[in-house]
């Protein structure tokens, strides 16, 4: 997550003022509560019940599946 932070957003367009994350894992790690201090930037913490993220998740999930099958023929 912080590579594809740094490289894909930090390095293209600057880092932004605030974050917008669910709890997972890969967002609570040690380095990234580093690069948030260092860098001024705030965190805000949603519960996945509350912004339909688990509407988004299942539909990644899906296209993935698809992905998968497609890819292997």
């Amino acid at each position: 997550i912080a590579d594809a932070m740094t490289s894909r957003l930090i390095f293209i367009h600057g880092m932004p003022d605030t974050i917008i994350t669910d709890q997972a894992q890969a967002f609570m790690s040690e380095l990234l509560e580093i690069l948030y201090k260092q860098t001024n930037t705030k965190k805000v913490l949603v519960s996945p019940g509350n912004h339909g993220s688990l509407k988004t998740e299942r539909t990644i999930g899906t296209i993935s599946r698809m992905l998968e099958k497609v890819s292997k023929h």
